[in-house]
């Protein structure tokens, strides 16, 4: 009978032979709902690209262990997605298992192809320790204005820029700077536009994965109160232990100032008719008795007085030169001795 090279039948029936192995490229993940494709936490989802060599059918692709949760392909690109809920914590591993429309099997792709990888993240990041401080030059619990206050605060794993209220609810004039590693540091210049009393701040940060936390609390004892108001003294008066005369004094009289303050002071001086007194503070610095003993050699005539006093925050108090009352008492200094002619 006559040779036959062909099927019949329409369409003729026919079989290709395919010996050659699909192969996957420009394998690439990331976690494109995050800020940083590298990192994922709960609610992310991971995306895997990829392209086949040839025509296959549906490939079986894993992430974690789990199935993927989507498939979907152009042509021989094709996109896989995994919704992340409660996965195991660190590199997001992943499989793809191919096979041509001959059932060739390629092999196993594990890894990608431009060194992309996702590393999952659902810890939330905390601080510790944070501490709060300033550079008061008499406590560092204290600031007045110009005084610069500092926050220190390590965070449990790296994260990105904070943002910080510094006092609460002001993020201006905040400087911000990583240390090293995971410590930072905030400073924050005070000004007379600022509200006095304990300064409060607020850290709101978040780790590579997008986790985000605040803090706005010490981990230890540490705080600041602000002071921008000086002092200033609502009572003054002299007074001599003369027998005969308080508001009059002779040699080796002793002259008291007494002072009272509206807070307590530090760093008092005080001067009776130009010489310095001795001082002595009652009544948590708040009241304060300036003593000088008279000499000889001391100038005759009304006794000038000078004070000048800070508060426990630095905060200068104006001078006085004068003291209160009506009338103003006053002491008058006479070394003279009468003589009888």
């Amino acid at each position: 009978g006559a040779a036959v090279s062909a099927t019949t039948g329409d369409p003729a029936t026919r079989v290709v032979f395919d010996r050659t192995k699909p192969v996957l490229s420009n394998v690439s993940i990331a976690a494109l709902t995050n800020a940083d494709p590298a990192w994922a936490t709960d609610g992310d989802v991971v995306t895997l690209t990829f392209e086949s060599s040839e025509e296959i059918l549906t490939p079986t692709v894993t992430f974690q262990g789990n199935p993927a949760t989507g498939i979907t392909n152009d042509g021989n690109e094709w996109t896989a997605t995994y919704d992340l809920t409660d996965a195991v914590a660190g590199l997001i591993n992943f499989s793809i298992g191919v096979q041509d429309l001959s059932g060739n099997e390629g092999t196993t792709a594990t890894a990608s192809s431009d060194g992309t990888s996702v590393t999952y993240n659902p810890t939330t990041p905390t601080l510790n320790p944070v501490s709060i401080s300033s550079n008061n030059t008499l406590e560092t619990s204290r600031a007045k204005v110009g005084d610069i206050v500092t926050l220190l605060f390590t965070a449990s794993e790296p994260i990105g820029t904070p943002t910080v209220e510094l006092p609460a609810g002001n993020t201006n004039g905040v400087a911000i700077t990583n240390l090293s590693g995971n410590d930072w540091r905030a400073t924050y210049t005070m000004t007379s536009g600022d509200t006095e009393g304990e300064i409060g701040f607020n850290i709101s940060f978040s780790d590579l994965a997008g986790n985000g936390n605040d803090a706005e609390s010490v981990t230890d004892l540490t705080s600041v109160r602000f002071d921008r108001t000086p002092p200033v003294l609502e009572t003054v008066s002299i007074a001599s232990d003369n027998p005969l005369d308080g508001q009059r004094a002779r040699v080796d009289d002793e002259v008291t100032l007494s002072f009272t303050a509206s807070e307590g002071l530090r760093g008092v001086t005080a001067q009776i008719g130009g010489k310095a007194a001795s001082l002595t503070p009652s009544n948590g610095g708040k009241d304060w008795a300036a003593t000088y003993t008279l000499t000889s050699t001391d100038t005759e005539g009304e006794l000038p007085i000078h004070i000048t006093y800070q508060d426990s925050t630095g905060n200068a108090g104006a001078a006085v030169s004068a003291t209160t009352g009506d009338p103003a008492t006053r002491v008058v200094f006479d070394r003279t001795k009468p003589v009888l002619s």
